[in-house]
């Protein structure tokens, strides 16, 4: 039978040096004794027998130096109670000095069999010891029932402490009973083949279930078969594993559904593109497919720029432009950009405002982001003529707002996912419309904006709410500060030089186009190092500048011409699809004035070409 706790069970041999070398003393001066009882009552040569017994104690206590200690002081004594009779017979002193040398013979082997012994012993503790405190959980058990041996790891690992284990009130398996018929695959393959290793699930004292990785080994000792068994905790590793694959998993579904979503738009533009072509000019039906082209294309941009909010909350890059404003208009700038889904489905839409005025610090863009979300998530999920009710309450220093719809629900079991990246509440129901971005867009922009965002249905066909929470300024600290906003600069009306440059060739013809149909004078270049040179020749008031050209990139053209004599004059526009605080602060050092993230956004573009009339625009 193994041992269950060697190390503490077993005290502490040899003894240390002096107490050894005391300790043969004193068994000397008792064999002494001994010998002197004998020699009176029995004669010679057995005086010399106790001090072998005197051997084999010190050097079972003490190790070789006792033990040989003893085997000398046996000799002298016994040398001389051998000359003392030396004058009764040659026999008997023949036969003591052949006792003599067998002692002594016996002594030193005794002395050496004793040495080696605890060499044995000091190893077999250290490596006892090693086992009882490794991390892992090692234990022995019967394979026809309890456990032998139990380590601290295994202490620690299921919550049997160790006079559990050594009274053997636990037996194994630490399976459950669902198990049991695995358990007995085990056996079999231990008794086949003299080992086993794989994952298990065993079960702690308190009930909990724990992964473990385990290896076993059959031992057979006589007639008894032990199994030694030493178990590593992986439910983490397990956990983790299990989370990367259903990231996996979401990944795979996002870019799925990407490419349904990209293509559903791309479909009507390239149909109504067709039929542009075959309409030959009619007026109404050009109108008409411009229409569903300027909407198709409004729905990719807005994908993209999901994407690239996305990417820029998980790398920490997105920031705020935070400013006092009113939550009132943050939620109507909301429903213009919702009110065409909701429109479209048919639903009632309900709209709750508090008569009094709530003020939120935060950026308007990113604050109306989250309530058309939120918007067009309940016209998405909400059957063709259902009812959404958007609520705006004050409480406790903090602005409430709810979206409440009368739609398909959540279920209970993914209510807790509803906010995860890529998370598709209703995607097992075929209701997957979306990505799975909005809702966690939500919830970043709100928690940027020191704010909660929680979701709650009752379950599927239930609807949902989702209630956003942010912190209310006071009324008095907003009207203090408060400034009335410029209105929006009225058409250009001036003919401007514009110079387009852009690699795209069809890009930078189209925007072109479209310039000189605007009354504007026009040049296209078509790389850095030609945006230079048809920047020197035509002198242009505005130059829109694409970063990524050949040759010499749109940064390096803008430095080169802000080097010329004329560079300080024309007003340069990064046209790009970079958008980060890092690509704007680049396009800034190397000189452009404003900076446009694609596809150009054409009231901005109105904007700019109205301010020329009356300052360079900076910034």
């Amino acid at each position: 039978m193994l041992i269950r706790r060697m190390t503490s069970t077993v005290p502490s041999l040899p003894l240390p040096p002096l107490q050894g070398y005391l300790f043969a003393m004193l068994m000397c001066i008792l064999a002494w004794l001994m010998s002197l009882a004998t020699n009176i009552w029995v004669g010679p040569p057995l005086p010399a027998l106790p001090f072998v017994m005197a051997t084999v104690l010190s050097a079972g206590a003490g190790g070789m130096n006792p033990g040989l200690l003893a085997t000398v002081v046996g000799v002298v004594v016994a040398f001389f109670g051998i000359n003392h009779r030396i004058g009764e017979g040659a026999i008997l002193a023949q036969r003591g000095i052949v006792t003599l040398l067998f002692y002594a013979v016996v002594g030193v082997m005794i002395s050496a069999l004793c040495d080696q012994l605890h060499r044995y012993r000091r190893e077999a503790l250290r490596q006892a010891r090693f086992c009882d405190e490794a991390h892992d959980a090692i234990f022995a058990w019967s394979l026809e029932g309890p456990v032998l041996y139990w380590n601290r790891g295994a202490d620690e690992l299921y919550g049997f402490d160790r006079a559990a284990a050594a009274a053997e009130q636990i037996t194994h398996p630490l399976l459950g009973v669902e198990n049991r018929a695995m358990f007995e695959d085990i056996k079999s393959a231990l008794l086949l083949t003299g080992q086993w290793s794989g994952e298990l699930t065993h079960r702690r004292s308190d009930g909990r279930d724990v992964r473990v990785e385990s290896r076993m080994r059959l031992i057979h000792e006589g007639t008894g078969r032990t199994i030694v068994e030493a178990d590593r905790d992986v439910t983490e590793r397990m956990h983790t594993l299990d989370a990367l694959r259903e990231a996996d998993r979401r990944k795979d579904e996002f870019l799925a559904t990407l490419a349904h979503e990209i293509r559903n738009p791309l479909a009507p533009i390239r149909h109504e593109l067709e039929i542009m072509r075959v309409a030959r000019g009619n007026p109404d039906v050009v109108e008409r497919a411009r229409a569903v082209m300027e909407r198709q294309l409004a729905h990719l941009v807005h994908l993209v720029d999901d994407l690239m909010d996305v990417s820029r909350i998980t790398r920490g890059k997105l920031e705020l432009r935070r400013e006092r404003i009113s939550l009132a208009d943050a939620l109507q700038a909301a429903l213009e950009a919702s009110r065409p889904l909701i429109e479209a489905a048919h639903h009632e839409l309900i709209v709750n405002m508090p008569p009094a005025p709530i003020y939120v610090l935060g950026d308007m863009t990113r604050l109306a982001q989250i309530f058309s979300n939120l918007l067009n998530n309940a016209a998405r999920y909400t059957p063709p003529g259902g009812q959404i009710t958007l609520s705006t309450s004050a409480a406790n220093a903090q602005a409430v707002i709810e979206v409440r719809d009368t739609g398909v629900g959540i279920a209970a079991e993914a209510l807790p996912n509803v906010f995860e990246m890529f998370a598709q509440a209703n995607r097992a129901r075929g209701l997957s419309p979306g990505l799975g971005i909005g809702l966690a867009l939500v919830n970043a922009l709100t928690e940027m904006h020191g704010g909660t965002v929680t979701a709650q249905s009752e379950g599927v066909g239930a609807g949902s709410t989702f209630t956003v929470r942010l912190p209310a300024l006071p009324v008095s600290e907003v009207e203090s500060a408060h400034a009335t906003r410029p209105s929006a600069a009225p058409p250009a009306s001036v003919r401007r030089r514009v110079l387009v440059a852009d690699d795209n060739l069809d890009a930078a013809e189209s925007l072109a186009t479209l310039l000189t149909m605007m009354g504007h004078e026009v040049r296209a270049a078509h790389d850095g190092a030609q945006a230079v040179e048809q920047a020197e020749k035509f002198r242009p008031d505005l130059i829109l500048m694409d970063v990524g050209m050949p040759k010499v990139d749109g940064l390096q053209a803008t430095t080169q011409i802000r080097s010329k004599d004329w560079g300080s004059d024309p007003v340069i526009v990064a046209l790009t699809g970079w958008g980060q605080e890092a690509d704007r602060k680049r396009s800034k050092e190397a000189g452009c004035d404003v900076h446009l993230v694609k596809p150009l956004d054409f009231d901005r573009l109105s904007v700019l070409l109205t301010e020329l009339e009356a300052a360079t625009v900076r910034g």
